[in-house]
């Protein structure tokens, strides 16, 4: 599945088995499909089966398939329409990023917090428990960016 951001909205299309394509149904679609219109979205992230966007002020939407709690929501259910993660709302968040069945943020204190599949470690926080609320898996001030893998995550760390 793919996700556009232009001035006029968020679209997507492709794949949409789970509801990744966030357009309020399960339909596959074969054109760009208007997700939202909201202007203050600054990125966007697309994991395997699950999607994310977050905002100018920082608050995070996700969508698609949470089997594993990849949408950082405390349940497992799907969403098939964006939906904020309340739990990072006492966070500034100014990066996200999706992997496979994760999905990792970074606040503007360096905190890196993550959800979802964690069955190689790839959550960071010393467990191989899946996780459905974004989780602390490390905080220093000098990680600048965040990138998620397959089954992994990534830092770049100003030296």
């Amino acid at each position: 599945h793919t996700l556009i951001h232009k001035s006029d909205g968020l679209f997507s299309f492709g794949f949409n088995h789970s509801g990744q394509l966030g357009i309020g149904n399960c339909e596959n679609q074969n054109k760009a499909t208007l997700v939202t219109n909201r202007n203050d979205i600054v990125q966007i992230s697309c994991g395997s089966s699950h999607s994310s966007f977050l905002t100018s002020n920082g608050n995070v939407f996700c969508f698609g398939f949470n089997g594993c709690g990849q949408l950082g929501l405390g349940h497992n259910e799907n969403r098939n329409k964006p939906t904020q993660i309340s739990s990072l709302n006492h966070h500034k968040i100014i990066q996200i990023c999706c992997g496979s069945h994760h999905t990792a943020v970074l606040s503007e204190k360096g905190n890196v917090l993550t959800c979802g599949y964690t069955n190689y470690g790839q959550l960071g926080d010393g467990t191989i428990d899946n996780k459905n609320i974004p989780v602390s898996m490390i905080c220093d001030s000098s990680i600048c960016s965040i990138g998620c893998g397959y089954y992994n995550i990534f830092f770049l760390v100003v030296i």
